[in-house]
């Protein structure tokens, strides 16, 4: 997908959810062109809220990619938190993706949806269908604790959001 069509897509979403930007460092960093991103602003300016709505549309693109071509890839999107209970952002993905699912414009299936923090079983799927290989292809947004370091390892990622990087191991 073409940046000016992600970009289309992205305030089509915002649009949907109600999300309006109110801080110039968040228009900022939704604006910017980088292939990574990192938001700094003072606290209470709505950084985790920012980091997941920019990650939104990357959970869509397979989807508009297999109907528009009957080819595409499945995504991963990774939440790395220090520990389960400070991903933030997959709270705000859950009430995107499963809570106002009616709400988003698409339509798409849900498939293994997890949200138990105190056993780490965080996820989403959604299915888009198959594509012309007859491969599956879907969006998976899955929380990873740093303090597992191991957990970290072997997967394609697409799209990683580091919540709370300050907390986190430096690498």
């Amino acid at each position: 997908m073409l940046p000016a069509e992600r970009k289309a897509l992205a305030l089509t979403l915002y649009r949907a959810l109600g999300y309006e930007v109110r801080e110039q460092a968040v228009a900022d960093f939704h604006n910017s062109t980088a292939r990574t991103k990192i938001i700094s602003c003072p606290a209470r300016t709505s950084k985790s809220y920012a980091g997941w709505k920019e990650a939104l549309p990357d959970i869509f693109i397979p989807g508009i990619e297999l109907a528009r071509t009957g080819d595409a890839e499945s995504m991963l999107c990774w939440i790395v938190a220090p520990n389960f209970d400070l991903a933030k952002e997959f709270d705000y993905a859950w009430s995107d993706l499963v809570s106002r699912k009616d709400t988003v414009g698409f339509d798409y299936e849900l498939g293994r949806c997890t949200n138990v923090v105190r056993q780490g079983h965080m996820e989403i799927t959604i299915v888009w269908g198959k594509n012309k290989a007859g491969d599956d292809v879907t969006s998976r947004v899955v929380v990873k604790s740093a303090a597992n370091e191991k957990s970290l390892q072997s997967e394609q990622v697409t799209v990683a959001i580091l919540s709370e990087a300050a907390r986190l191991d430096p690498v």
